[in-house]
């Protein structure tokens, strides 16, 4: 939207091109002079494909109707590290040094229990992490961990730690399966001196194994209810095209699209959290209420849900109209997700770390809409226009095909930048909006348009005067004061003219 009403200002401005195309013979002749002239300031010629031609990413046509558009469905996911959220229990050992005496190891059998909200699991391939730590030693150990590992050519991982006194010892491992019973997995720990070649005392340490950083890449077991919680993020909005609208806009039909890819056979209930982040920090809120999402069944890789926000559904304080016309720069989002509401899903299931529901948006912003838009101050240069210096009578004569549902008017300041002060103010209308059908919106009838404003001769000693032409133009669509809906579309154009035709005597 900034680049349409940008655009359309450049060609209702006097920015447009200079030089010999412009077409006097639209001009009506009245200006009583002898020696008549006419200087043309700006001459184009713009479609509303022109428009958004570089906005091609964010643009779709569906036939001669423009729709803004922009899509992300990958934009975060939740996967079986967030359904299944594995912790283990340390496991803890007394070390008598005195049984070092007699044998070289002390061996014990332990349980690595392992704590899985909601879930029951079976077989689970595993990266992991883990720690030992131990205080009161007469002398560094070696310990010796094995585990039953099914996918070990030998069906056991065994890991040797070596453990001193006060320090931690660390080391990680990726992709062991392990076959769980009751959340729990047997493990054998055998702990020896060192270097044993002492006699020991009857000091007794301690031994401490931590299993974290845990991370699934495989699952097979049950789920319950399971409330998993989508974490708070953020992502940059490349909507340039709808930035920086001025003055009240109003879209008829925009919309939001929250999506969700499932590629588990859990159905789900989805409370979500937006919020837009505008350019000077604050924030905008987009609340809706909860949806639901389906889980694949058979042979299907995942199942869309697509929950559309519209301005009937989202909260009413700030819908979607609201939300887009203040064009956030970012999209937070978080939210609640209710995996396999009321335990519906009793089956086993066998879950990768590509099983994930991706979460994702989707705008759509047919460009239908009412705008009352004052436009940033322009600004126009006169310091080439050397025949002004001569002008004794003459006019400022806007011409237009208007076939755009949008008409402009302007204040004209005559600047004066070494005194930095306006020296005469004028308003004009430049183009009217083309007229439109009241049921559909669009354009039924392009409007021609000129005005003639006579420059009074204070005003032409103004101009004269001045380096500068300060315009603030103000754009309204056609009926806006009449609540008037229009419709943009692609073959829209709007002609524009301009000069200045007058009178001059040279002085010699």
């Amino acid at each position: 939207m900034k680049k349409m009403l940008s655009s359309l200002l450049a060609v209702v401005l006097l920015s447009g091109c200079m030089g010999d195309e412009f077409n006097t013979d639209l001009l009506i002749d009245d200006v009583n002079t002898n020696a008549g002239i006419a200087i043309p300031l700006a001459k184009s010629r713009v479609t509303m494909e022109d428009i958004l031609s570089d906005q091609t990413d964010m643009v779709r046509y569906d036939g001669d109707s423009i729709i803004l558009f922009q899509e992300n469905d990958s934009l975060e996911y939740v996967g079986i590290n967030d359904f299944f959220r594995v912790s283990a229990t340390a496991v803890s050992l007394s070390v008598p040094f005195t049984v070092f005496n007699e044998q070289e190891v002390n061996s014990a059998s332990k349980v690595l229990s392992f704590s899985i909200p909601d879930a029951e699991v079976y077989e689970m391939e595993l990266n992991y992490q883990i720690s030992a730590a131990a205080n009161d030693l007469e002398e560094p150990l070696l310990v010796t961990l094995t585990l039953p590992a099914e996918n070990s050519g030998s069906g056991e991982r065994i890991i040797e730690l070596e453990v001193y006194n006060n320090q931690v010892t660390t080391k990680s491992f990726a992709g062991d399966r392990f076959l769980l019973t009751d959340n729990a997995l047997p493990v054998e720990v055998s702990v020896k001196p060192l270097y044993g070649n002492g006699y020991y005392g009857n000091t007794i340490g301690n031994l401490t194994l931590v299993f974290d950083e845990l991370s699934l890449n495989y699952v097979r077991g049950k789920m319950t209810e399971n409330q998993v919680t989508m974490d708070e993020g953020s992502y940059e909005l490349d909507f340039d095209v709808l930035q920086d609208i001025p003055g009240d806009i109003e879209f008829a039909n925009p919309k939001l699209s929250i999506i969700l890819d499932n590629a588990t056979p859990f159905k789900g209930e989805v409370n979500t959290n937006l919020n837009g982040q505008l350019k000077d920090g604050s924030t905008i809120a987009l609340s809706s209420v909860p949806f639901d999402i389906e889980g694949v069944s058979g042979n299907e890789q995942t199942k869309r849900t697509r929950y559309v926000l519209t301005n009937d559904n989202s909260n009413i304080n700030s819908n979607i109209n609201s939300f887009i016309a203040k064009t956030p720069e970012l999209l937070t989002y978080a939210g609640l997700l209710t995996l396999n509401p009321g335990s519906e899903y009793a089956g086993d299931v066998e879950l990768t770390s590509d099983d994930r529901i991706y979460i994702g948006y989707g705008f759509e912003v047919p460009l239908e809409l009412r705008l009352d838009a004052l436009m940033d101050e322009e600004i126009v240069d006169l310091g080439d226009i050397d025949m002004l210096d001569d002008l004794t009578k003459g006019a400022l004569i806007f011409t237009s095909v208007n076939g755009l549902p949008i008409g402009a008017s302007a204040t004209i300041n005559f600047y004066d930048k070494e005194n930095e002060s306006v020296i005469e103010t004028m308003e004009v209308d430049i183009v009217e909006p083309a007229v439109v059908d009241a049921a559909t919106g669009k354009v039924s009838e392009e409007v021609e348009h000129m005005n003639e404003v006579t420059l009074s001769a204070s005003q032409i000693e103004s101009l004269k005067a001045a380096d500068e032409l300060h315009v603030t133009v103000r754009l309204n669509t056609s009926d806006y004061e009449k609540g008037q809906m229009v419709v943009f579309q692609r073959q829209n154009a709007l002609d524009i003219q301009l000069a200045i035709r007058g009178k001059v005597e040279y002085n010699n």
